[in-house]
């Protein structure tokens, strides 16, 4: 598969292969401002939140919008992911929550009110409950589908970005001023990783089990990382971008 960046100040998603090259720029400004989460559906179609318009965008491969899912977006999207049953999850921080809509736009209720601030990045954890990256709390939520809080991972810090789950069932956290921490699911223990990005924002695993991590704030590049926190590679945008970024490899 390819890997897939939103880029926050320019309303567009990049397109690497993975040799880092940029195969393409998908411009989708005329429908707001602000990519942001971003996530393939089971039939491979790639989903992109818009968060000044607050939208939901289904891109068919040609990178052209097939699909406007905007009528219940909650406002000012931020991460998004898509459930076991092809539902989406998306972080509302304007509604300190993750709203939950159906494959075809319906609304399925907020989720996490009261447990998440100013949430981030989600992502489903092998027990199908999902987990919430908050930048303005710890310790971080893991919610069940009936809204219910089962357990929470102290983290250190306050400003916490994107989740993903990595090899071997470990939870990676990025963190907004550099680092990326991770933690058993079942008995949490965190580790870091000092990475050397100024901020870290979105991060994806990719088929070679390599870390990849979206940088900002003076280092704009997707930094490749093995799992002990070493940089093999760099994947610069091109044309540039700043600011935060979320990232998905295809199917």
């Amino acid at each position: 598969g390819h890997l897939f960046m939103t880029s926050l100040d320019r309303t567009a998603v990049y397109e690497f292969d993975l040799a880092g090259n940029v195969v393409d720029v998908i411009d989708l400004s005329t429908y707001g401002t602000g990519a942001t989460g971003l996530a393939f559906s089971p039939t491979g179609r790639l989903f992109v939140a818009i968060n000044m318009g607050s939208r939901l965008l289904g891109l068919n491969p040609e990178g052209v919008v097939a699909s406007d899912l905007s009528a219940q977006t909650p406002g000012g999207p931020t991460g998004m992911t898509i459930g076991p049953l092809g539902d989406f999850f998306i972080s509302s921080p304007s509604n300190l929550s993750v709203v939950r809509l159906r494959s075809d736009g319906v609304h399925q209720g907020f989720l996490g009110v009261g447990s998440v601030s100013n949430p981030q990045g989600v992502a489903f954890l092998p027990s199908g409950n999902f987990v919430v990256g908050c930048a303005g709390a710890s310790p971080l939520p893991s919610i069940t589908l009936d809204d219910i809080t089962t357990m929470d991972y102290d983290l250190p810090g306050t400003l916490h970005g994107d989740v993903a789950i990595g090899p071997g069932g470990a939870l990676y956290f990025s963190q907004i001023g550099g680092g990326l921490s991770f933690t058993s699911i079942t008995t949490p223990s965190i580790a870091s990783i000092a990475l050397a990005g100024s901020n870290s924002s979105g991060i994806a695993f990719g088929p070679d089990n390599r870390i990849y991590v979206k940088q900002y704030s003076g280092l704009d590049d997707v930094l490749v990382y093995s799992s002990s926190g070493t940089v093999l590679d760099t994947f610069t945008p091109a044309p540039a971008t700043a600011g935060e970024g979320y990232l998905a490899f295809s199917p």
